[in-house]
C-alpha cells in the first residue's frame, strides 16, 4: 500500500516534470475504477484529508523565460475532491453522480512570475486515485 507521504511526491514529481518537459502530448484516456464512495486508506488519511482543507506549501521560484532567469513563486495546493470519472472534471453534484463519482487527490501546481514586461502565471493540476 502506499502511504501519504509516497503519494505527495510522486505528485509534486509528475507535477514538476510535466513542466519542464516542453513537450505537447494528446491527453491519455485515463482509465478509472468507478467507486461509489471513496477508498478509505486509514483513519488517520480520512481524518486529515476529508476534512474540508486544503495544504499549502510556497516556494521561491527561479524561471527562465524569454531568455533570462526571472524570480517568482510556486505555490503547491493538495485537496481531495469529488471527480467525475467519465468527464474527467470535478463534480459540482457528487451526490447525484452515482457511479461516476470517483475521489482524487488533486495537486495544482503555480508557478507566477513577472517577465519585466507583464505577470505570467504557468498551472498544472495532476490527479490521483487511490
Amino acid at each position: 500500500m502506499i502511504n501519504t507521504k509516497t503519494a505527495l511526491l510522486y505528485l509534486s514529481l509528475f507535477s514538476f516534470i510535466g513542466c519542464q518537459s516542453g513537450q505537447t502530448n494528446k491527453t491519455p484516456q485515463a482509465t478509472v475504477k468507478k467507486e461509489k464512495n471513496p477508498i478509505s486508506v486509514n483513519e488517520q488519511f480520512n481524518n486529515y484529508w476529508y476534512s474540508g482543507k486544503a495544504e499549502l506549501s510556497s516556494y521561491t521560484l527561479k524561471q527562465a523565460r524569454y531568455g533570462e532567469i526571472r524570480d517568482g513563486e510556486v505555490v503547491l495546493v493538495f485537496v481531495t475532491e469529488p471527480f467525475s470519472a467519465s468527464k474527467q472534471v470535478k463534480l459540482d453534484n457528487p451526490q447525484q453522480a452515482e457511479t461516476d463519482n470517483i475521489s482524487v487527490l488533486k495537486l495544482n501546481h503555480i508557478r507566477k512570475f513577472n517577465t519585466g514586461i507583464y505577470d505570467y502565471s504557468i498551472v498544472t493540476s495532476t490527479f490521483y486515485t487511490y
